[in-house]
């Protein structure tokens, strides 16, 4: 689903590698997100994110606007702001560069 980011939004982290993949991740598959506050807990779901360009059809093209891609949870801390991840649920490939959010949009 897309749709506009809120102007105050900020990711809290971004999808860094893949585990045992080249290409594209998706759910079931172990990616790994990297966290410049270490703030996620073993356990918790995050949810995917990815930027959009804004359409002819926007009415503010200057707005930010996100899809929203799947979710995954922490399995485990790797150190220096960097878990494993699980992905739940993806209605599109989990990409690297995809944002990492706590908050659900």
């Amino acid at each position: 689903t897309r749709f506009k980011a809120p102007q105050d939004w900020t990711q809290d982290g971004e999808v860094s590698e893949y585990e045992g993949r080249e290409a594209l991740a998706a759910e079931g598959d172990f990616i790994s997100g990297h966290f410049k506050k270490p703030s996620v807990a073993v356990g918790e779901k995050l949810y995917v994110l990815r930027d959009e360009a804004p359409e002819d059809s926007d009415q503010d093209k200057t707005a930010r606007y996100l899809v929203r891609v799947g979710v995954v949870s922490v399995q485990k801390d790797l150190g220096k702001g960097v878990y494993r991840l699980l992905i739940l649920r993806s209605g599109d490939s989990v990409q690297v560069g995809d944002f990492l959010s706590k908050e659900r949009l």
